[in-house]
C-alpha cells in the first residue's frame, strides 16, 4: 500500500510534526498531571489548544476531516493511552504505524494538541470508543478521572450532544452507579454537566441538546440514566449521606 493510503502513517506524522514542534516545551513548563488534578474544569478545556494559532488549528482540522472515521478512533484511543501510560515504556501506534512510533511524544503538550484537534474536528468518534474506555478499569481512578473528563470535554466543543451522549452513557453511570462511589469522583462527573448545561449559554446549550434528543437511533439521556441522576442529586432523606 502507498504511504498516502497508510491512514496510521499518516496520523503518527501528524502527532510527529506537532512533537517537534513543541519539542522545546519541557515538562516543568507543562506539567498535566498537576494542571489537571488542581486547575478547575473549565479552565482546562482549552488547554493546550490556546497555545497553536487559529489557522494551524484550522489546516489541522481540516485534514482531520478527510480521515476515516476507523483510522481516528484508533489515533485518539493511542493518545488517550500515551497519556494514561507515559511512564511504562513505548506504546504501540495505530495498524501500520509502528516504525515511526518512538519518534512521536508522549504524554507531552503535542499529544494533548492532536488529542483535542481530533475530537473537535470528529467528536463522533469518541461515542464509538467511550464504552470501550469508561468500561476499562485501566482509563478508571481518580487520578484519572480529570484526563477522560478533559477529553469528553473537547468532544463536546465540536458538538455538544456527543459529548452529552458520551456523559450519559458511559461515564455517569459507570462512575455514579455505586453508592459507594468516591465523592470527588462523583462532584468531577456532575461538574462536566453543569458545564454542558451552561455552554455557551443557557438558553443555546437546551435548544442544542432537546435538538439533539436522539442519537444513532438511541435517547441522548437514557431513562436509567436519568433516575440514577435524581437519586444522587436528590437521595432520600435517610440515604443522604450514602448516596451523594
Amino acid at each position: 500500500a502507498s504511504y498516502e493510503n497508510q491512514e496510521g502513517i499518516q496520523l503518527m506524522r501528524f502527532a510527529d510534526y506537532f512533537g517537534r514542534a513543541f519539542a522545546n516545551v519541557s515538562a516543568a513548563q507543562f506539567p498535566w498531571a498537576k494542571m489537571f488534578k488542581e486547575s478547575p474544569m473549565p479552565k482546562m478545556v482549552d488547554v493546550p489548544l490556546s497555545h497553536v494559532p487559529e489557522p494551524v488549528c484550522k489546516t489541522a482540522s481540516d485534514w482531520i476531516s478527510q480521515r476515516s472515521p476507523d483510522a481516528l478512533g484508533e489515533f485518539v484511543l493511542w493518545c488517550i493511552d500515551s497519556i494514561m501510560s507515559e511512564l511504562s515504556g513505548p506504546t504501540v501506534g495505530p495498524k501500520g504505524a509502528k516504525k515511526v512510533v518512538q519518534q512521536t511524544p508522549k504524554a507531552q503538550v503535542a499529544i494533548f494538541v492532536v488529542l483535542a484537534l481530533t475530537l473537535r474536528r470528529k467528536p463522533d468518534v469518541l461515542i464509538n470508543l467511550s464504552p470501550k474506555i469508561v468500561g476499562n478499569s485501566k482509563y478508571l481512578g481518580q487520578e484519572k478521572l480529570p484526563i477522560i473528563a478533559w477529553v469528553i470535554n473537547q468532544a463536546s466543543q465540536g458538538d455538544l450532544v456527543s459529548g452529552m451522549f458520551s456523559w450519559s452513557h458511559s461515564l455517569f453511570p459507570t462512575v455514579c452507579a455505586k453508592s459507594s462511589g468516591n465523592p470527588q469522583s462523583r462532584d468531577l462527573v456532575l461538574q462536566l454537566l453543569e458545564r454542558f448545561l451552561t455552554t455557551p449559554n443557557a438558553s443555546k446549550a437546551r435548544a442544542m441538546l432537546l435538538n439533539g434528543a436522539v442519537r444513532k437511533g438511541e435517547r441522548l439521556v437514557p431513562a436509567g440514566t436519568l433516575d440514577l441522576f435524581m437519586r444522587c442529586t436528590f437521595p432520600v432523606p435517610n440515604a443522604r449521606v450514602k448516596v451523594c
